[in-house]
C-alpha cells in the first residue's frame, strides 16, 4: 500500500535528517566557534548534499500521483530534458545529488486536486448507472412478492 511504503519511507528520512545532523551540527559549531570559515563551509556543504540525497518520500510521493494521473487519463507534464542550460521548471525539481525528478510543491496540489475532481466523477457517474438498474430491480422484486396473509 502506498502509504505504508510513504509511511516507511517519512520515517527513514527523518531518522536520516537526524543523523546528519548530529553528524554535522558539532563540526559546524566547532568551526564557527573557531571562525573557521573554510570548515564550516565545507561541513555546510557535506550537510546539504546528504540531505539533498535523503528524497525518497518525494519521489514515493511523484511515483504514486504519476500511476493515479496516468490511470484516470489526466495529462502529466513533461519532464525537461537533463542536457537543457538550466533546470528551472514550475513543475518539476531535478535532484542533481541522485538524478532522481520530482514535482514541485505546487504542481503536486494541483495534481491531487484533478485526481479527486476526476476520481469524484468517476464515483458519481457509477453510482448514477448503478442506482437506476438498482432502483428497476429493487422495483421488480416488489411486484414479484406477493404478501401471503393467513387469517
Amino acid at each position: 500500500m502506498i502509504f505504508d511504503r510513504l509511511w516507511w519511507a517519512e520515517c527513514r528520512a527523518a531518522q536520516e535528517r537526524r543523523r546528519i545532523h548530529n553528524k554535522y551540527g558539532p563540526l559546524m559549531e566547532a568551526a564557527r566557534r573557531e571562525k573557521k570559515d573554510k570548515d564550516y563551509h565545507s561541513a555546510l556543504s557535506a550537510l546539504t548534499f546528504e540531505i539533498d540525497q535523503n528524497d525518497e518520500p518525494e519521489v514515493i510521493r511523484t511515483e504514486w500521483l504519476i500511476g493515479r494521473a496516468r490511470k484516470l487519463g489526466i495529462p502529466l507534464p513533461p519532464r525537461p530534458s537533463i542536457d537543457s542550460e538550466t533546470h528551472e521548471d514550475p513543475n518539476w525539481i531535478f535532484n542533481s545529488a541522485n538524478g532522481n525528478w520530482y514535482f514541485t510543491d505546487t504542481k503536486e496540489l494541483e495534481l491531487r486536486r484533478q485526481i479527486r475532481r476526476e476520481a469524484d466523477e468517476r464515483f458519481a457517474h457509477f453510482w448514477s448507472r448503478v442506482g437506476s438498474f438498482l432502483s428497476v430491480f429493487t422495483f421488480l422484486v416488489l411486484l414479484g412478492a406477493r404478501p401471503r396473509f393467513s387469517i
